[in-house]
Protein backbone atom coordinates (compact mmCIF):
# COMPACT_ATOMS: atom_id res chain seq x y z
CA UNK A 1 0.00 0.00 0.00
CA UNK A 2 2.74 2.51 1.00
CA UNK A 3 4.62 1.52 -2.37
CA UNK A 4 1.80 1.99 -4.41
CA UNK A 5 0.96 5.68 -2.83
CA UNK A 6 4.61 6.45 -3.18
CA UNK A 7 4.36 5.27 -7.08
CA UNK A 8 1.15 7.57 -7.81
CA UNK A 9 2.48 10.70 -6.18
CA UNK A 10 5.99 10.04 -8.31
CA UNK A 11 3.68 9.25 -11.26
CA UNK A 12 1.46 12.21 -10.89
CA UNK A 13 4.11 14.93 -9.98
CA UNK A 14 6.01 13.94 -12.92
CA UNK A 15 3.01 14.02 -15.30
CA UNK A 16 2.58 17.26 -13.92
CA UNK A 17 6.13 18.58 -14.43
CA UNK A 18 6.59 17.11 -17.57
CA UNK A 19 2.89 19.05 -18.53
CA UNK A 20 4.33 21.82 -17.35
CA UNK A 21 7.56 21.80 -19.30
CA UNK A 22 6.28 21.33 -22.59
CA UNK A 23 4.03 24.47 -22.14
CA UNK A 24 5.14 26.90 -25.27
CA UNK A 25 6.05 30.04 -23.77
CA UNK A 26 6.53 33.32 -25.74
CA UNK A 27 9.72 33.24 -27.52
CA UNK A 28 12.18 36.64 -26.45
CA UNK A 29 12.82 38.37 -29.49
CA UNK A 30 16.18 40.39 -28.07
CA UNK A 31 19.07 38.91 -28.28
CA UNK A 32 20.71 37.48 -25.61
CA UNK A 33 22.97 39.65 -23.06
CA UNK A 34 24.39 36.55 -21.25
CA UNK A 35 23.76 32.89 -20.81
CA UNK A 36 20.94 30.61 -19.84
CA UNK A 37 23.40 28.59 -17.68
CA UNK A 38 24.80 32.08 -15.57
CA UNK A 39 21.48 32.76 -14.74
CA UNK A 40 20.28 28.73 -13.61
CA UNK A 41 23.89 28.90 -11.17
CA UNK A 42 22.75 32.19 -9.39
CA UNK A 43 19.54 31.23 -9.16
CA UNK A 44 20.35 27.58 -7.56
CA UNK A 45 23.08 29.04 -5.30
CA UNK A 46 23.95 32.74 -4.86
CA UNK A 47 20.15 33.29 -5.53
CA UNK A 48 19.58 31.52 -2.55
CA UNK A 49 21.02 33.42 0.68
CA UNK A 50 18.69 35.28 2.45
CA UNK A 51 20.87 38.55 0.96
CA UNK A 52 19.22 37.97 -2.32
CA UNK A 53 15.63 37.65 -1.26
CA UNK A 54 14.35 40.49 0.40
CA UNK A 55 12.04 38.59 2.80
CA UNK A 56 14.17 36.17 3.67
CA UNK A 57 16.71 39.07 4.61
CA UNK A 58 14.25 40.83 6.67
CA UNK A 59 12.93 37.57 8.68
CA UNK A 60 15.91 35.85 9.64
CA UNK A 61 14.47 33.74 11.99
CA UNK A 62 11.64 32.24 9.50
CA UNK A 63 14.21 31.80 7.09
CA UNK A 64 16.49 29.56 9.41
CA UNK A 65 12.82 27.77 10.47
CA UNK A 66 12.08 27.10 6.46
CA UNK A 67 15.67 25.89 6.42
CA UNK A 68 15.21 23.16 9.72
CA UNK A 69 11.69 22.38 8.23
CA UNK A 70 13.05 21.16 4.77
CA UNK A 71 16.21 19.59 6.20
CA UNK A 72 13.71 17.30 8.28
CA UNK A 73 11.77 16.82 5.25
CA UNK A 74 14.77 15.11 3.79
CA UNK A 75 15.83 13.18 7.21
CA UNK A 76 12.32 11.75 6.77
CA UNK A 77 12.84 11.05 2.87
CA UNK A 78 15.60 9.00 3.51
CA UNK A 79 14.47 7.28 6.78
CA UNK A 80 11.64 6.46 4.58
CA UNK A 81 13.88 5.23 1.45
CA UNK A 82 16.21 2.99 4.22
CA UNK A 83 12.14 1.52 5.40
CA UNK A 84 11.33 0.55 2.19
CA UNK A 85 14.56 -0.88 1.22
CA UNK A 86 14.33 -3.13 4.43
CA UNK A 87 18.37 -1.63 5.42
CA UNK A 88 18.25 -1.42 9.01
CA UNK A 89 19.76 2.15 10.09
CA UNK A 90 22.61 2.07 12.48
CA UNK A 91 21.52 3.58 15.86
CA UNK A 92 23.68 6.95 15.57
CA UNK A 93 22.27 7.54 12.10
CA UNK A 94 18.68 6.26 13.66
CA UNK A 95 19.04 8.74 16.18
CA UNK A 96 20.31 11.79 14.02
CA UNK A 97 17.29 11.62 11.57
CA UNK A 98 15.14 11.32 14.37
CA UNK A 99 16.34 14.27 16.21
CA UNK A 100 16.32 16.35 12.39
CA UNK A 101 12.30 15.04 11.94
CA UNK A 102 11.52 16.26 15.63
CA UNK A 103 13.39 19.56 14.89
CA UNK A 104 12.00 19.64 11.31
CA UNK A 105 8.41 18.96 13.04
CA UNK A 106 8.44 21.77 15.82
CA UNK A 107 9.84 24.06 12.72
CA UNK A 108 6.70 23.22 10.70
CA UNK A 109 4.79 24.26 13.77
CA UNK A 110 6.23 27.62 14.44
CA UNK A 111 5.64 28.84 10.50
CA UNK A 112 2.08 26.63 10.89
CA UNK A 113 1.39 28.93 14.00
CA UNK A 114 2.86 32.72 12.10
CA UNK A 115 0.53 31.56 9.51
CA UNK A 116 -2.08 31.11 11.42
CA UNK A 117 -1.75 34.02 13.92
CA UNK A 118 -0.83 37.01 11.41
CA UNK A 119 -3.15 38.85 10.16
CA UNK A 120 -1.09 39.30 6.69
CA UNK A 121 -0.46 35.66 6.30
CA UNK A 122 -4.03 34.57 6.79
CA UNK A 123 -5.48 37.16 4.50
CA UNK A 124 -3.41 35.05 1.61
CA UNK A 125 -3.66 31.61 2.46
CA UNK A 126 -6.30 29.09 1.81
CA UNK A 127 -6.97 26.33 3.38
CA UNK A 128 -4.28 23.89 1.40
CA UNK A 129 -1.35 26.04 3.02
CA UNK A 130 -2.90 24.79 6.39
CA UNK A 131 -3.51 21.40 4.93
CA UNK A 132 -0.15 20.98 3.72
CA UNK A 133 1.61 21.88 6.76
CA UNK A 134 -0.03 20.11 8.69
CA UNK A 135 0.03 16.99 7.29
CA UNK A 136 3.66 16.80 6.77
CA UNK A 137 4.46 17.87 10.95
CA UNK A 138 2.47 14.97 11.23
CA UNK A 139 4.41 12.63 9.22
CA UNK A 140 8.07 14.33 10.12
CA UNK A 141 6.36 13.69 13.75
CA UNK A 142 5.56 9.87 13.33
CA UNK A 143 9.01 10.11 11.16
CA UNK A 144 10.59 10.65 14.62
CA UNK A 145 8.50 8.35 16.51
CA UNK A 146 9.55 5.55 14.38
CA UNK A 147 13.68 5.92 14.85
CA UNK A 148 13.42 6.76 18.52
CA UNK A 149 11.09 3.31 18.73
CA UNK A 150 11.37 1.39 15.73
CA UNK A 151 7.03 1.54 15.38
CA UNK A 152 6.42 2.62 11.40
CA UNK A 153 3.13 1.68 11.40
CA UNK A 154 1.66 6.02 12.44
CA UNK A 155 5.00 6.71 9.71
CA UNK A 156 3.78 4.35 6.90
CA UNK A 157 0.30 5.25 7.38
CA UNK A 158 1.22 9.13 7.27
CA UNK A 159 3.41 8.23 4.60
CA UNK A 160 0.30 6.75 2.35
CA UNK A 161 -1.66 10.11 3.09
CA UNK A 162 1.08 12.13 2.20
CA UNK A 163 1.49 10.49 -1.05
CA UNK A 164 -1.61 10.87 -1.85
CA UNK A 165 -1.91 14.63 -1.29
CA UNK A 166 1.22 15.77 -2.54
CA UNK A 167 0.29 15.96 -5.82
CA UNK A 168 -3.21 17.72 -5.62
CA UNK A 169 -1.86 20.48 -3.32
CA UNK A 170 0.88 22.85 -2.42
CA UNK A 171 3.40 20.18 -1.29
CA UNK A 172 4.25 18.97 -4.74
CA UNK A 173 5.94 22.21 -4.82
CA UNK A 174 8.82 19.95 -3.95
CA UNK A 175 9.20 19.18 -7.82
CA UNK A 176 7.57 22.77 -9.33
CA UNK A 177 10.22 24.60 -6.72
CA UNK A 178 13.39 23.41 -9.53
CA UNK A 179 11.77 24.27 -12.34
CA UNK A 180 10.12 26.74 -11.87
CA UNK A 181 13.71 28.39 -10.37
CA UNK A 182 15.29 26.69 -13.34
CA UNK A 183 13.04 28.84 -15.57
CA UNK A 184 14.10 32.15 -13.33
CA UNK A 185 17.42 31.57 -13.46
CA UNK A 186 17.31 31.00 -17.10
CA UNK A 187 15.74 34.21 -17.71
CA UNK A 188 18.40 36.26 -15.75
CA UNK A 189 21.04 34.26 -17.44
CA UNK A 190 20.15 35.08 -21.14
CA UNK A 191 19.17 38.86 -19.97
CA UNK A 192 22.49 39.28 -18.65
CA UNK A 193 21.25 41.06 -15.32
CA UNK A 194 22.62 37.84 -12.82
CA UNK A 195 23.60 39.77 -9.48
CA UNK A 196 26.91 38.59 -9.62
CA UNK A 197 27.71 39.59 -12.89
CA UNK A 198 26.07 43.40 -12.30
CA UNK A 199 26.99 43.85 -8.44
CA UNK A 200 25.42 42.75 -5.39
CA UNK A 201 22.34 44.13 -3.69
CA UNK A 202 22.98 47.01 -1.40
Amino acid sequence: MTLAAVAWSVGALAWAARSAWRRPSPRAAAAPAGTALSGIVYAFGAGMSPRAKESASHHPLVYVAGLVYHAGVLSGGAALVAHLAGAPLPASVALGLGAAMTLGAAAGLVLLARRRSNPLLQAISAPDDYASNAIVDAWLASGALAMFTWSATPFLVLTIVLALYAPLGKIRHCVFFFLARGLFGTRLGRRGVVAHLHGSRS
